[in-house]
This record gives structure tokens, sequence and C-alpha cells, in this order.
């Protein structure tokens, strides 16, 4: 995101009550200036799209100023979102007790001090904030000498204590490494396509077990990142059962602590997501729908909260109707997310939205709606903006590029495509026993379009490569073998039994 931008996304981003707050702040913090700050926000909140030329225009003249006044405005905002949830966030009220206490001890005001400090403490430890624990510790050592005998604890015992929370520190840092490790590896290869995948997920699965067996009592975030980092390497290595206990032990430690689960709520969301498809996909349909109503009984108030909302409920949407073939729905669905994504356009990027894109692109192939399949696919392929998208998801989304065009009879254009689909997949060292399957289908099939036994002979290789379960999962994205069986019958996917 251009820095011309941000302020626009971020006006863009409040809640009507941040809105209105912020309008008080503003003109509290100086009425004449405000008035000034609150026309420039005024006039960025009423831009649909940032527009630097028609934002002069607006404002009235040539506003040789406007790039410090945004930059001001930027601040102030983040100001106001600041002092507006001090009374609602645990960790900006921990940080607010911290600052109390330090100001009191500044001012000779010891035993007050010692109070809030004694308040922040407990607040830290019990929400694993090591950073305020080892600040109210440090303030405690600085006001133990001016503190009645009565009134204060020993030093060893403060020191045992900051000893315990640097502990629990790196504990917790040490899985929060790996589990990071762990999705940045899934960023770059997805959830592995061969053996040596295989071996990198399963050699940080076996640092984290050392970590867990190092330690008898993991506190409760370096538990959750344990078990993060589990749900993942048996996801990888297809041990449905396993992930599944993972997930759930997750999910019940983040119920354990609200404040957790309000901090890290984006992820909260997403474990949802996850343990919903994966039960959808056990055929565990009545704890699926349970799991959909604890999703969509969460409320939300920011931006990336509801990206998060947004990316989860058309993920479960359209693997539900994918799974019970309710193939009306899945195109409706495709039609009403094409309508809903333009208010994320620049506000999630596409690391995020690939998966729902080609579900979107699969739901109306399915169902024969080839145009629209086409605009969902363009938007994958055609070197979109922002951060691009899975190069796992890319590779398979180019040889469903190839399936379309086949399919509408385009056969010029995908021979172009599938020369492009090969350097790519070369380039991506992504050159899997599936690719190496189509490839030579497309190339057998553009050559001889009127042979239509090679789509029994695609059936059949699709059949036998997808034995391996690591070719297999190719299968959850797009169905290539129930194409192959629509092509030889000249029906839809949907009309497949």
């Amino acid at each position: 995101m251009k820095p011309s931008s941000e302020l626009h996304v971020l006006i863009q981003s409040l809640t009507p009550n941040e809105k209105g707050y912020f309008k008080k702040y503003c003109l509290r913090n100086g009425p004449n200036s405000g008035k000034k700050y609150l026309n420039l926000f005024d006039a960025l909140a009423s831009m649909k799209t940032y527009d630097e030329e028609k934002l002069r225009s607006k404002l009235g003249d040539n506003k040789s100023h406007l790039a410090s006044e945004k930059n001001y405005l930027f601040h102030l905002i983040i100001e106001s979102l600041l002092t507006s949830r001090t009374d609602q966030d645990s960790l900006f009220e921990c940080e607010l007790l911290v600052s109390k206490a330090r100001l009191l001890s500044n001012r000779s005001f010891f035993e007050a001090a010692a109070r809030f400090c004694e308040r922040a403490l407990q607040k830290a430890k019990t929400n694993e904030f090591y950073t305020y624990a080892l600040e109210a510790l440090d303030i405690e050592l600085l006001l133990w000498q001016y503190l009645p005998h009565d009134n204060r604890r020993s030093l060893e015992d403060i020191i045992a204590d900051r000893k315990a929370v640097r502990h629990a520190m790196n504990i917790t840092d040490d899985l929060r490494l790996i589990d990071m490790s762990v999705v940045r590896l899934f960023q770059e290869i997805g959830i592995g396509r061969n053996d040596d995948h295989l071996a990198q997920y399963r050699k940080l699965y076996e640092e984290a077990q050392a970590v867990k067996n190092a330690n008898e009592n993991l506190p409760l975030r370096a538990q959750i990142f344990y078990y993060n980092i589990g749900v993942f390497y048996y996801n990888v290595i297809s041990n449905a059962e396993e992930s599944l206990n993972d997930l759930r032990k997750m999910i019940e430690l983040i119920d354990s602590n609200p404040v957790i689960r309000q901090e890290r709520l984006s992820f909260y969301i997403s474990s949802l997501n996850n343990i919903i498809l994966l039960l959808m996909h056990m055929g565990q349909f009545e704890e699926a729908q349970q799991r959909i109503d604890q999703l969509s009984a969460i409320e939300t108030d920011t931006q990336n909260h509801k990206n998060t909302l947004f990316i989860t409920r058309y993920n479960t949407q359209f693997d539900l109707y994918t799974l019970s073939k309710q193939w009306d729905k899945l195109l409706e669905l495709a039609m009403k997310m094409k309508e809903e994504i333009r208010d994320y356009e620049n506000r999630l990027d596409n690391r995020y939205t690939g998966h729902v894109r080609f579900a979107a692109f699969r739901s109306c192939f399915y169902n024969g709606n080839y145009r629209e399949a086409l605009q969902w696919i363009n938007q994958m392929v055609q070197k979109p903006k922002g951060e691009p998208f899975k190069p796992e998801v890319i590779a398979i989304a180019r040889i469903a590029e190839i399936v379309l065009h086949e399919t509408m009879g385009n056969y010029d254009l995908a021979e172009t495509l599938l020369s492009s689909a090969k350097r790519f997949a070369s380039k991506n060292n992504a050159y899997y026993p599936f690719e190496k399957v189509m490839f030579d289908f497309f190339t057998k099939r553009l050559n001889h379009p009127e042979d239509e036994t090679l789509f029994n002979k695609l059936q059949l290789e699709l059949e036998r490569i997808t034995e391996d379960p690591l070719q297999r999962r190719v299968m959850l994205y797009f169905n290539f073998s129930d194409w192959a069986r629509a092509r030889q019958s000249g029906v839809l996917i949907r009309d497949i039994n």
C-alpha cells in the first residue's frame, strides 16, 4: 500500500462509533485547527477510491501543505483510536496501569504507585503480557526501598518472579518462532507436494516437540503455538484425526481466556474456519454446523477482523455447498461474493483471497457459467496488484485456466497458456506428477482435438497418481477427474453422479 493512500484506507476502516469519537477528539484538541482537519477527514471519508487531484479540488485550493496535513491527520486518528480503546482493551489497560505506577513513583507517591504496580502485575501475569509484567517488576524493585517492611515482598521473591516471567517468555518465543516458520513455509510452498516439503514440515514439528518435552508446564500462549504447529503438520501428512484433535484443543485453550481470544480474534476465526472445513470433509456435519454457529456469533469492530470473517464465511459456505452438491446455491454464492469483494479492495491482500477466488471460479465452472468462471480465473493469473497469490494456488489455477479454454473450444489460446503454465511450473519447481499428467494430456489433446478417447485415458492416469495423498490433495481445489468424465459424457460437472 502506498503511503499516499494509507490515510484514506485508515479512514475507510473506521467504524461509525470510531468516526464519531474522532470528530469529538479532534475538536477537543483545538477548535480552530480541528475544523481544518475535520474538513480533510470528511473529504477523504466521502471518497470511495483515493484520488489526490479530486481531493485538492474538493478542498478548494492548491493545498501546498496537503502532505504535512495528511500526515498530522493520520497521527491524530491513531491517537484518538488509542484513547478510545483504553477502557476496552486489556493490553492498553495494563500499559496504563504501568504508566500510572511509574508516574506516581516519580512523584514520590510510593504506596499509591505500589498499588497500581500490583494490579498491573496481576493482569499481566493472567494474560501473559510478559513485557508489562517485567516492567511492573522493575518498578516494584525501584519502590522496594521506599515502602514499609509490611507492605513489600522480599527481594528474593521479586527476583524469582522476574526469572519465572523471563523463562515463560522464552518458552513462548521459542514456540512462536517455530509457529511463524511453519506459516512462512506454508506461504512459500503450500501444503506440500513432495517428500522434501514433508521433511521441512517434519523438522519444524520435531523442534516444537523438543521444546514441549523439555518443559513440563507450557504457558497458555505457548500451548496455542504448539497445537497450531501440530495442526499444520498433521494436515500436511494427511492425518485428519490428529489435526482435528489438535484444532479442538487449541480452540478450547483460546476460549479459556477471553482476553487472549479477543487479542487474537483473527487467528481464532481462522481456526474455527479450519475446523469447520476439516469436519465437513470428514463427514461430521453436526459438529461442523455447531462450529458455524459459533463463528456466526462473533462480533467484530475492526477492519482486520472483518477481513478474516469475510474469508472464513465464504470458505466454509463454498465447501459446504460443494460437498452437499447444492449447485444453484454455489453459483448464487459466487455472484454474491463478486459484489461484496469490491468493498474489500485495497483492504485485503491476495495471499488471503486466493482460495475463495478459486472457489468462486470452480463454482461457476461446475455450473457451466464459463463467462463468470473466466473473470474469476483472470483475477488470479493476470498478475494482480498487491501481494502475490501462493505459488501452489497459481500453479493449479493456470492448469484450471487451460481446462476452461479447452472446454470453451479456445484451442489456440489454450496452446499459448499451456506453454506459459509449463514455464511457470519449471521456474517454481512445481513439475509434480499431477502437472506432468495434465501437461501431457493437453499436448496430445490440442494436437488431436478429434480424439475423444484422451479423456478416458486422462481419468485413468489421474486415478493412478492420486493414490498418492500428496497428489490427491490437488482435487480439493478442482476435481479434474470429474472434468474428464464430464467431457467424455458431454455434460457439466454438476451433472456427474
